[in-house]
């Protein structure tokens, strides 16, 4: 079983590579249309991320002739974007081959299709999906690490044009996994997170979660949110809900939900029971941190994101020490995150019972300084300008 399953992997791998070198071969036929960008959405359900907010931006731009085109492997998932008049293409598709080979600039947030080449004139911008590495991505990161595998890495990462990166440890640390040159990446914090330092906003967007999901305005929200594994399965990883919530309440007082978010590569069953919400599909994660009083996940950047909100953030690692031997590994040591880490239920208990926001604000700030936050309230303007020069014709030095 195993042999023909690589047998299917190399000769799915040759028939990318000739689709590829049948589009770089046909690219030079086909024109460039200067004010059309699409999106490359890998991986990723609905309208979220980073993408969605350097969307928004564009479409704030009251620019009349630019066309965007937004790529997904899930359509099914697109009825916000479609409203605003987007065009929506599947991922893989003619549609999507030829709006790439249209395209003045490409705007992804992980890998490109290995299949496409990129046109001459061209630009990438990868926006990515995290401002710090906690555990290793690229190269450093890999399963597979045969010589297939690298081949088929290496085709989908080229090194973009431009790469956004939330930190100065990001760029050191990617530019060094993904063996790209640190010029390239541009020190301007992440799209997503220019809504956490748009307080004004902020109660209108956790209103909203809070209609979406039934949570009554007095009962605060823990957010749960794990990464994903080896096996991609949803897990609550045998956290004590009942627990956690009487903890949360001794501590912060008040009446607690607790929402579940898995990882988007996870399968999407349904964790939802008596005590939990499976907030899983609930497109815009930031929405969902803002509506959050405390955020409890475990190596995931979104602990950085909420950083910046300075509310209560709890590292819940029970597997940590085989998730660093079999699975990521860190890149930013656990000792050096500035978040109360327990490895079980009990000491997660005892770090909320002995949460004293003082010094854990200081650590936070002292943690922004050592890793170098580049993130800022104005990332989505500055994007967007980027963008538009090149449409323009007019290049950005």
């Amino acid at each position: 079983m195993a042999a023909l399953a690589n047998v299917k992997r190399r000769i799915k791998f040759l028939v990318q590579k000739c689709l590829r070198l049948g589009l770089k071969v046909l690219s030079p036929f086909i024109k460039t249309e200067q004010n059309r960008i699409v999106i490359v959405a890998v991986k990723r359900r609905g309208y979220a991320d980073n993408l969605k907010y350097v969307c928004e931006d564009l479409l704030r731009s009251n620019k009349d002739d630019l066309t965007i085109v937004w790529a997904t492997e899930y359509p099914e998932t697109c009825d916000e974007i479609r409203q605003k008049g987007i065009r929506i293409v599947k991922l893989p598709s003619f549609g999507y081959v030829g709006a790439q080979l249209k395209s003045k600039v490409v705007v992804y947030n992980d890998a490109i299709p290995p299949y496409m080449p990129k046109k001459k004139g061209q630009i990438y911008l990868n926006t990515w999906h995290g401002g710090i590495n906690f555990k290793h991505i690229g190269y450093d990161y890999l399963f597979d690490r045969s010589k297939l595998s690298l081949k088929k890495f290496a085709l989908g990462n080229p090194q973009p044009d431009h790469f956004l990166s939330g930190s100065r440890f990001f760029t050191e640390n990617t530019a060094e996994s993904f063996r790209f040159s640190e010029e390239v990446f541009l020190p301007w914090g992440l799209p997503r997170n220019d809504v956490l330092f748009d307080v004004v906003n902020h109660s209108a967007i956790a209103q909203k979660v809070r209609t979406f999901y039934g949570v009554p305005t007095h009962k605060k929200i823990v957010l749960y949110a794990p990464t994903f594994r080896v096996a991609f399965e949803s897990d609550l990883h045998q956290l004590d809900v009942a627990l956690l919530r009487a903890t949360l309440s001794d501590r912060f007082g008040g009446e607690w939900t607790v929402l579940y978010r898995g990882h988007y590569f996870v399968k999407t069953d349904d964790r939802s029971s008596e005590d939990v919400i499976d907030a899983t599909l609930y497109p815009d994660s930031q929405e969902i941190l803002i509506a959050s009083d405390v955020l409890i996940s475990d190596y995931s950047s979104m602990m950085w994101d909420m950083s910046f909100l300075y509310r209560p953030v709890f590292s819940y690692a029970p597997d940590a020490e085989n998730y660093e031997k079999n699975e990521r590994a860190f890149a930013y040591p656990m000792d050096r995150w500035p978040y109360p880490i327990a490895f079980d239920n009990a000491s997660l208990a005892e770090k909320i019972r002995s949460f004293d926001p003082i010094p854990y604000r200081e650590a936070l700030e002292d943690f922004f300084v050592e890793a170098g936050s580049f993130e800022r309230p104005d990332t989505c303007k500055k994007v967007t300008e980027l963008i538009l020069s090149y449409c323009q014709n007019e290049v950005k030095k």
